[in-house]
């Protein structure tokens, strides 16, 4: 990859080695908030319709036992449904590609997924009648959206139940182990980025290999690209995107701004024109943009006795460059280097007899240490 690139990647690595346990945190409470909220939701169903034991429904795949038994329903039925699930996908296995059973499948599943409609309508059509309520509340389950809001209330609707602690504790269980696996995909993506490209796909199939490998290529090329131009339809850069894939193209703050010479009167560009006035008539000229008067090109401020006051260039809109600020007497007061309207390099402030008197190094706009 290139510099830019592998800047990118240690940004990265950094990045995911700081907040890894931030991530695995969050994870879980992701998980554990999901899963709880789900599981509750069945429970309180299924006590509530005397189905099963409050701790089954908390339990993957033995919590169908307290739906089955909620909606009145029978396991030859549901395990017919997903015994049509799978037979789907293995006649979608075989009818790969185009051919004549591509029509077959077609057809087999949205017969399979009319009748499934319907057997679920009528599920919950009883499952509302179950819980005292009128069976078009069950029928509004099938909202987009609002539609879980209606199962909320076929749940709670009467009151909130306590929750199973064992079932609790094996949400919890099941969050950690969750956890640990995502532990070492984080582990095995940091040794990637690290230049361990074997420990991230050790277990993966040569074809598979090849196809990370390709789309690792294509990743970089594609951060090369962004970093060269990333703008948006005003030509402007891209927000805290922007910065990340600037500085991973290899914009290491530079040191001392470079003395550049200011001309005494503006010459614009192409498609730019001249705006502002010099003292007496104004206090500073720069170069616009003709059709939307963006700030393209050299800026040059006076004090009012016409001494040169501050000069500088900018980049559609943003000061880009060397930057430099003068005292009345005609002396230096400031100087710095700008990427993007941020200070970006050693930042020199000098006092009215020429002495320095302060050095500070930025990086994108941020103060750091010399």
């Amino acid at each position: 990859m290139s510099r830019g690139e592998d800047r990118l990647v240690d940004v990265a690595a950094s990045t995911l080695e700081r907040f890894s346990l931030a991530i695995l945190a969050g994870y879980f409470a992701f998980y554990f908030l999901f899963s709880a909220f789900g599981n509750y939701t069945l429970q309180s169903i299924s006590d509530k319709t005397d189905a099963a034991p409050s701790w089954v429904a908390w339990i993957p795949l033995i919590q169908i036992h307290a739906f089955v038994r909620a909606v009145g329903t029978s396991y030859l039925a549901m395990l017919a449904w997903i015994g049509g699930i799978i037979g789907l996908a293995i006649v979608g296995a075989v009818a790969s590609g185009e051919g004549p059973l591509q029509g077959v499948l077609a057809l087999l599943v949205m017969t399979y997924a009319l009748v499934s409609v319907v057997w679920f309508v009528t599920l919950f059509w009883r499952l509302a009648v179950r819980r005292g309520l009128s069976g078009w509340v069950g029928l509004a389950c099938f909202i987009p959206l609002l539609g879980l809001l209606f199962y909320l209330y076929i749940a709670f609707h009467d009151g909130f139940v306590r929750p199973s602690g064992i079932g609790l504790a094996v949400t919890a269980g099941l969050g950690l182990l969750a956890v640990f696996g995502l532990q070492n995909d984080l582990e095995q993506l940091q040794a990637f980025l690290e230049g361990d490209h074997g420990a991230f796909s050790q277990d993966l199939p040569q074809d598979q290999r090849d196809q990370l490998a390709l789309l690792m290529a294509q990743f970089g090329e594609s951060l090369q690209a962004a970093a060269s131009g990333a703008t948006d339809t005003a030509g402007r850069g891209n927000g805290v995107v922007d910065r990340l894939l600037a500085r991973a193209a290899g914009s290491v703050a530079p040191g001392y701004a470079e003395d550049i010479a200011i001309p005494d009167a503006i010459s614009c560009e192409p498609g730019t024109r001249l705006a502002g006035a010099r003292p007496p008539d104004g206090s500073a000229m720069w170069c616009e943009r003709s059709h939307d008067g963006t700030k393209h090109g050299w800026h040059l401020g006076w004090y009012g006795n016409g001494q040169i006051q501050e000069a500088g260039r900018y980049v559609e809109g943003r000061r880009d460059g060397v930057w430099t600020r003068f005292w009345l007497s005609g002396g230096r007061k400031a100087q710095v280097n700008f990427e993007r309207d941020r200070e970006h390099g050693i930042l020199v402030l000098w006092d009215e007899f020429g002495r320095v008197e302060r050095e500070i190094r930025y990086v994108d706009g941020e103060p750091g240490a010399l």
